[in-house]
């Protein structure tokens, strides 16, 4: 733990908020740390700054997800359709740091990011989340629709196909090891589905329960983004097909448009077509991922006890915590 904010709301301006973190970043990433009792010096480099899409567009300052030039890896310009902002499917120039700094797109950007003053490159250091963007995102997106188009009878889809998937969820429930964190609950109650729950869902449940009762073309959708997460998520795969995942994933959006319509291309699912560059730039799916990250907010939570100073007393319960760990390293090494 860096730092915790604590306040009513959320903070109404990062750059206020982040001025000492940005100080202190930009001699780390300059000077380095030099550890003399070993006569080392320690190269610093900010690798990725992991965020999901509503922070991403406040720490950079760019428009939002919902604005026409949401996409903070391409120049796409989006148009709104059902009350939602959707991005057409195709080819559109990719933004570099270059771009990005000199504003070569100006509805974009809504200020200056004081990230900007940092030796980083402002679109590769910041890279889609995984867990808020494919699992909580794309697959909850994907489980909605086909319940809507089940309940208005549509695409060949009504409600005893949910029920039957249900059906074989409950028999998976019953055998899922405790390899994995949580176990899927109905499709019904998709909508407080945790991320672990979707993960499960698409790697690993998806591609048998839908087998054979999901219209055709809906199934072949679903295993061409249940395969590609599965190779980005593989700790060998990951590099070696890279290029193949591009070509599923594109087959997946243009798939994605028939089953469900334009109207539903929404940020998340336009943002699987540059998921790959960030793979090829970070690694793994796992590696940039926020998982460990909400894991631990879990346990920051339940070292506050009441809502007085609550930032204060996870400071202090956190500060504990590193000095005992120390007295026990230091007991071990003495022993």
């Amino acid at each position: 733990v860096v730092g915790i904010y604590g306040g009513e709301v959320k903070p109404s301006d990062f750059n206020d908020m982040s001025a000492t973190l940005i100080t202190e970043l930009q001699e780390l990433l300059t000077v380095g740390i030099n550890v003399d009792k070993y006569h080392l010096h320690l190269t610093v480099k900010l690798v990725a700054v992991i965020c999901d899409a509503p922070a991403r567009s406040n720490v950079k300052y760019i428009v939002g997800h919902n604005g026409i030039a949401g996409c903070d890896k391409c120049q796409v310009l989006g148009t709104r359709m059902g009350g939602r902002m959707t991005f057409p499917n195709g080819e559109h120039d990719l933004r570099s740091d270059v771009t990005f700094r000199c504003r070569s797109q100006s509805i974009h950007h809504r200020g200056r990011s004081s990230f900007e003053n940092l030796p980083v490159d402002m679109i590769k250091c910041f890279p889609c989340e995984p867990m808020h963007m494919i699992y909580l995102g794309v697959t909850k997106k994907l489980i909605s629709l086909r319940k809507e188009l089940a309940i208005k009878r549509l695409n060949r889809m009504d409600q005893s196909i949910i029920a039957s998937i249900n059906d074989a969820l409950d028999l998976c429930r019953q055998h899922t090891t405790c390899d994995f964190q949580r176990k899927c609950r109905s499709l019904y109650g998709v909508s407080v589905w945790k991320a672990t729950e979707c993960r499960l869902f698409l790697l690993y449940l998806g591609p048998v329960v839908l087998q054979n009762r999901l219209p055709l073309s809906m199934y072949r959708n679903f295993q061409s983004l249940s395969l590609s997460i599965y190779l980005l998520s593989h700790p060998k795969f990951h590099s070696i097909f890279a290029n193949s995942v591009r070509v599923y994933i594109n087959n997946f959006l243009l798939g994605y448009e028939r089953c469900y319509g334009t109207e539903h291309l929404i940020y998340n699912v336009h943002s699987l077509k540059h998921i790959a560059d960030d793979v090829m730039e970070h690694g793994t799916l796992e590696s940039f991922s926020a998982f460990s990250f909400e894991s631990y907010m879990r346990k920051i939570r339940r070292s506050v006890h009441c809502g007085f100073a609550a930032a204060k007393q996870a400071a202090q319960r956190y500060a504990e915590e590193v000095h005992f760990q120390s007295i026990l390293n230091q007991d071990e090494a003495d022993n």
